[in-house]
Order: C-alpha cells, then structure tokens, then sequence
C-alpha cells in the first residue's frame, strides 16, 4: 500500500526529489488486512494497535475488495469506543 503522505515522507526522509523515487521507496512493507465480514469496530482496533489510517479489505483468497480509513472517521471511533473490541491484527 502505498498514500500520497508515504510519498512526501519518502522524498523528505531520503532527500531525493520526487521524480528520482520508485514506489519501493514509499511504500509500506507490513501489510495489515481486514475481511468484509469483519466488524467496524474490530477494523479499527487493528488500526489503532498498529498505527495506521488506511486497512485494505480482502476476501477469503487475499484478493483487495475495498479499503477503509481510520481516525478521520467519527463512525469507526464510537463504533470502536462502543466495543472495546480488542484483536490481534492480521498481516499479510
């Protein structure tokens, strides 16, 4: 995966212009998923115990099915508050 804030952090962190970066360069090595028939509230634990904003969703095969954002998202914080869910994150 890989967001428009990993580019700019990429080309500050290394100080290399923009056109001189490859999406390796950006992108995120640790990939953590969720399923469609997951809870909100559980996507969201598994956001905040690992410190990102956007989780792809993926079927039974590993295929991308949709993405969802976090912390920006009222929904997903008082679905999250609402549970006190609490689940070890998937990796993939």
């Amino acid at each position: 995966m890989i967001t428009d804030r990993d580019v700019c952090m990429a080309a500050y962190t290394t100080g290399r212009p923009l056109t001189a970066l490859h999406v390796y360069d950006a992108m995120s090595r640790e990939l953590h998923t969720c399923e469609p028939g997951d809870s909100v509230a559980d996507a969201e634990a598994i956001m905040r115990e690992n410190q990102v904003r956007r989780l792809p969703v993926v079927d039974d095969a590993g295929n991308l099915a949709g993405s969802s954002r976090s912390r920006t998202s009222p929904a997903l914080r008082k679905a999250s508050a609402a549970s006190g869910s609490r689940r070890s994150a998937r990796r993939r």
